[in-house]
């Protein structure tokens, strides 16, 4: 069921997961074309910024984070909805590991890219490559 503090809130937050200079990405299943995304999404109403964004890790993956800075933001209009996205570079607290990923339902996969490794790939929003260069960018 969709969540109706969702489609009040016109607010997503994302975290851009760093680890040993890569990013931390999850690939959709078939219902989103296969394409790669980070873990994240809208805030609650009522909510704080950065508590939701890491409830929304917790519930998508698993894992615990600590947000370094942010790094990007972007109005976007998806189907006549503008929401505001706002990614967040992030680790991983010191007691969350990555081998306790635990996707949920709607993705297949994760990977830890490397800057190398990004050019190509089909990402769930058109404006990812900006965001990861920005990220990477930031990692050196």
């Amino acid at each position: 069921m969709k969540d109706k503090n969702h489609e009040i809130v016109k607010v997503a937050e994302y975290a851009v997961i760093i680890k040993d200079r890569r990013v931390l990405m999850m690939q959709w299943s078939k219902v989103n074309n296969y394409s790669w995304h980070f873990p994240g999404g809208r805030i609650d109403k009522g909510e704080q910024s950065i508590e939701a964004m890491k409830r929304e890790v917790k519930e998508e993956i698993g894992l615990e984070v600590e947000v370094i800075r942010p790094i990007y933001t972007k109005m976007y209009n998806a189907k006549n909805n503008n929401t505001y996205r706002v990614f967040f570079l992030c680790k991983l607290k010191s007691d969350s590991s990555s081998e306790n990923i635990k996707l949920e339902d709607g993705f297949i996969d994760y990977k830890w890219f490397l800057e190398s490794e990004v050019s190509g790939l089909k990402f769930f929003m058109p404006f990812y490559d900006d965001v990861l260069r920005i990220a990477f960018s930031k990692i050196y």
